[in-house]
């Protein structure tokens, strides 16, 4: 049994489930920070969960210190219209949860030694065909600006002599929440139709992956600095469309959906829809991690097997 205790801020969502989960079954101890205990939905009997408003600074944070890995996953839901109020939420629930995380550290980091900030591939914004790693830059719209600052406040746990690694996600496919189920409720309904040219990229990692991954990062502390947890093989929206129509073994009835009319329905956020990233995970390759699920063929297999 390890003798390391993690704390997972944050983690009453789907991938915080995933988290706790992995980490437990690994013989790690695992705690939860949640904002309202209320809306916690069901954790193992053995996770406890404590409260503590993370957009405010509080006793919370003396506790932090007690834990010898924090994971941070705090965050605004971001699949919804961007409108002016949900934009400041998103950036918000990031920028301003990470600091507080920072500034207690800088008080008191106790037992702390390694910090996992969650980011998103949305970092590199928008390239076409480019593939991208660990060492591109930034992007310039919405969802990279966010990433960036998000990145930027957590930058600051390695003044405290803290092991910084930045969790760049992809699209995380899993049956207990993100976008996977609803893309297989529109594929049963026979709407798997691709989403403009369906050339556009999308940078998934299954869920068994993501917390392979940080498992795997966790034990190999030479690593540091941003990671992009993304299966090594993204796949073209119209390939992942088709895949889903052909799973459910639904016909698609209805023909691709216009980009411009993503746009009226879902405004600026329709850019995640329409664009997207060809992101691979190099440092993780070269470091030795083996992925459970390299391509969307093998994960979409897998998880609507039991769907």
């Amino acid at each position: 049994m390890r003798n390391i205790n993690v704390l997972i801020i944050g983690g009453t969502g789907f991938i915080g489930r995933t988290l706790s989960s992995a980490f437990s079954a690994n013989g790690y101890g695992v705690t939860v920070l949640s904002r309202e205990l209320s809306k916690v939905p069901s954790m193992s009997d053995d996770i406890p969960v404590i409260r503590g408003n993370i957009l405010k600074p509080g006793q919370w944070q003396e506790l932090i210190s007690e834990y010898d890995v924090l994971i941070n996953l705090a965050g605004a839901y971001v699949f919804r219209r961007w409108t002016p109020k949900a934009k400041r939420e998103i950036l918000d629930s990031r920028i301003v949860t990470t600091r507080n995380i920072v500034d207690a550290l800088r008080i008191r980091s106790g037992k702390v030694k390694h910090f996992f900030s969650v980011s998103g591939v949305g970092y590199y914004g928008f390239h076409q065909d480019e593939v991208l790693a660990e060492k591109d830059s930034q992007g310039n719209d919405f969802l990279a600006s966010v990433a960036a600052q998000w990145e930027d406040e957590a930058q600051c746990a390695s003044e405290c002599g803290i092991r910084l690694v930045i969790c760049r996600l992809g699209h995380v496919l899993g049956l207990g929440g993100g976008v996977l189920p609803k893309l297989v409720s529109l594929a049963k309904l026979h709407l798997a139709s691709r989403w403009g040219s369906g050339a556009q990229w999308i940078s998934w990692v299954h869920e068994a992956d993501v917390s392979g991954a940080l498992l795997f990062l966790l034990d190999n502390e030479v690593m540091s600095g941003p990671m992009n947890v993304t299966a090594p093989e993204p796949v073209q929206n119209r390939e992942i469309m088709e895949l889903l129509s052909q799973l459910t073994r639904k016909r698609v009835l209805v023909p691709p959906v216009p980009g411009l009319i993503l746009r009226i329905m879902t405004g600026e956020f329709a850019t995640v829809f329409v664009n997207g990233q060809r992101v691979i995970p190099r440092k993780l390759l070269a470091d030795g991690y083996s992925f459970k699920f390299s391509t969307i063929q093998n994960a979409l297999h897998k998880l609507l097997l039991t769907y």
